[in-house]
């Protein structure tokens, strides 16, 4: 459960970062552009700062014990709701979505990993 939930601290931290430093990038990465100063707030506040939040969440699931349960759950609804939006998406457009396609990949993988470590 611990790794599960390091492994997530670490993955979000770094992307909510990387947000924040680099928001051009990051976004044109994911398929975004920031047109103007209220594009560019918006996403380094909600990419960056959401992405940010969720690792320090799963980061103090993985530190107290009494969370890591907790930890799971949100990550088995995170990417489970992720996982099932992204295939709406590729139901209506295909599977040509970029980076889309491997994030669908790594959600499905976190998101079974969630439901397998919820079923022990």
């Amino acid at each position: 459960m611990k790794s599960y939930l390091y492994i997530n601290s670490a993955l979000y931290l770094i992307f909510g970062i990387w947000c924040a430093i680099a928001p051009f990038w990051t976004a044109e990465a994911v398929g975004f552009s920031l047109p103007g100063n209220q594009g560019f707030a918006e996403y380094v506040a909600v990419y960056g700062g959401l992405e940010f939040g969720v690792g320090v969440f799963f980061l103090l699931s993985a530190l107290h014990p009494t969370l890591s349960r907790a930890g799971v759950i949100f990550g088995a609804c995170f990417y489970l709701g992720i996982f099932v939006f992204r295939t709406i998406a590729i139901a209506q457009v295909g599977t040509d979505i970029g980076s889309g396609l491997n994030f669908y990949i790594a959600e499905g993988i976190l998101a079974a990993w969630s439901v397998v470590l919820l079923r022990r």
